[in-house]
């Protein structure tokens, strides 16, 4: 399970990347955290605070809503880090700009 942690850390934190080159959207505070703490308690805070990643507005702004963290989160290969609450919220913040996968 460890090595799907760090992999979904991976594609958070290349996503960040691609998201400021593509966009101009930094994620500064986010990539921190993820840096410190890791992209699976990441996605846990935004899900039990009912809140979505700093940069999803402005990626949808972009037409790049797939370089979310939340577009990372939901894909089939991290399932078994999530419980269905917190893949459920991740959809509902995507499904609000449009992004169906």
């Amino acid at each position: 399970m460890q090595a799907l942690e760090t992999q979904l850390t991976e594609c958070f934190l290349n996503a960040a990347k691609e998201a400021e080159l593509q966009c101009g959207v930094r994620a500064e505070q986010a990539c921190r955290d993820i840096k410190r703490y890791g992209g699976v308690a990441y996605i846990r805070k935004l899900a039990k605070a009912g809140a979505e990643s700093e940069s999803l507005c402005r990626l949808a702004e972009c037409g790049r809503v797939k370089l979310s963290f939340e577009a990372c989160a939901v894909r089939s290969e991290y399932a078994a880090l999530f419980t269905d609450e917190e893949i459920n919220a991740c959809f509902a913040s995507l499904c609000a700009y449009g992004y169906y996968g």
